[in-house]
């Protein structure tokens, strides 16, 4: 049944003229208060907010009845104080609570109410940090650089891009030890940089950077390696220790012990063509044997360093010349008698030791004499290597040459050279070790 009312003022002098009526309203028993939300769980989070949702409870005749709006309330975890979130009452079954302290934990709760009052409060089974959801560090940038070249004297900067929640803790090191002041770095959200002003050499090595949070860590390095156009080599010498070639010999440069790329060059003008033209780069030692030298012309040679930088100005040797024997005419020859040249093989100059670095060339000669012209094997531990394609083997004019194209840790040990013919044998060794 429906009712309308109105009020009316009473005093000693009488009852006074009514209100006006009130609107029509249905005579109903009294609300029972909601029950608890049901499934109350967080759907999202950033270090200042936190999204919430729930399901309406379940009606129980009786007991409780139907929801008809929520409030959400929150508790710092060093409070025992409950904040509520909402001032009205809303209606929707999800909320986003704001202005949150990043890193802060806070309980949170909801409680649902109707015309009977407010029902029992749900909490989240734990509290929550204002946090986006935990993730491991991870690097993000497609392609990193492992390995750079700064020039000394030039500043280099290197730039890291990772993902991470919470916010990691970023730390360098180099080679193994955390940076020294003097490399500076600058962390922001996602992104790491370490700036090197006016770098030295002694900035070179490896550089790590570890980015590490509670869900776990992760780690890059970067070897940064500071150099210079190399000093040029010492003098220069000539010799020879065979006919028809002629060694070239050069004191080392002055950068060769501080850095291990460093490596050696050699170009030759001879007096015919006029034109320098490399004859050997990539050498590591100090020695080169040039083959195919003629008599009667004259020659020249330029030794360069070189490195990752660039290469040096040229140390000229003297020059070579090497006058072209004539025979002179005679009319009346003398009577001929044998003469027996043949001779067993004899080693004039050995085989060196060899230390050469892993993924680079490395050559080796020694020079033989003996007639008939002896036949030469080369050996690697005691294998034959002369049909072996990981080696490039020439015997010209008596210099037995062998070159490694790409040294590698299998290159290491012993290499024998064994000269034979029908007088006799001959043979020389040496050792390679392999740097890594």
């Amino acid at each position: 049944m429906e009712y309308e009312f109105r009020v009316s003022a009473i005093n000693i002098s009488g009852v006074g003229e009514p209100s006006a009526t009130s609107e029509f309203v249905f005579a109903r028993d009294p609300k029972k208060p909601p029950g608890k939300v049901i499934d109350l769980k967080v759907t999202g989070s950033t270090y200042n907010h936190l999204s919430l949702s729930w399901t309406k409870p379940k009606e129980a005749k009786g007991e409780q009845d139907e929801a008809k709006g929520y409030f959400v309330e929150i508790r710092p975890a060093e409070s025992t104080e409950w904040n509520r979130c909402n001032t009205n009452a809303i209606i929707m079954t999800s909320y986003t609570v704001k202005g949150l302290k990043s890193m802060a934990m806070y309980w949170v709760r909801v409680i649902a109410v109707n015309e009977g009052g407010a029902g029992e409060p749900q909490e989240l089974n734990n509290y929550i940090l204002a946090m986006p959801p935990p993730v491991r560090p991870k690097f993000t940038d497609a392609r990193i650089k492992t390995f750079m070249i700064v020039k000394a004297g030039n500043s280099e900067r290197f730039t890291i891009n990772y993902v991470a929640s919470p916010w990691p803790e970023v730390i360098w090191l180099k080679d193994s030890i955390p940076v020294t002041k003097r490399v500076t770095v600058s962390n922001a959200e996602g992104r790491s940089q370490i700036l090197i002003p006016s770098a030295e050499r002694s900035d070179s090595g490896i550089y790590t950077i570890v980015v590490k949070n509670i869900v776990g860590q992760e780690t890059f390095s970067v070897e940064i390696r500071v150099t210079d156009e190399p000093k040029p080599p010492g003098p220069v010498e000539l010799e020879e220790n065979v006919p028809g070639t002629v060694t070239i010999t050069w004191v080392a440069s002055p950068d060769e012990k501080r850095d291990d790329r460093l490596h050696y060059m050699v170009s030759k003008r001879d007096s015919v063509k006029q034109s320098w033209h490399t004859v050997a780069d990539g050498i590591f030692n100090n020695r080169f044997t040039a083959c195919n030298i003629m008599p009667g012309r004259e020659y020249q040679f330029r030794v360069y360093a070189k490195n990752d930088m660039g290469q040096s100005a040229p140390s000229e040797s003297p020059k070579w010349f090497i006058a072209e024997k004539k025979e002179k005419y005679i009319i009346n020859l003398p009577e001929s008698k044998p003469c027996n040249l043949e001779g067993p093989p004899k080693f004039l100059v050995p085989l060196k030791l060899h230390s050469a670095p892993q993924g680079y060339e490395c050559y080796m000669s020694c020079a033989v004499r003996g007639n008939p012209k002896p036949h030469v094997t080369w050996y690697h531990n005691n294998i034959n290597i002369n049909t072996d394609t990981n080696y490039y083997i020439t015997n010209t004019c008596g210099v037995c040459s062998m070159l490694i194209l790409m040294v590698g840790s299998k290159d290491t040990g012993e290499y024998k050279v064994i000269a034979e013919n029908p007088l006799g044998r001959a043979e020389c060794s040496t050792k390679m070790t392999v740097r890594e």
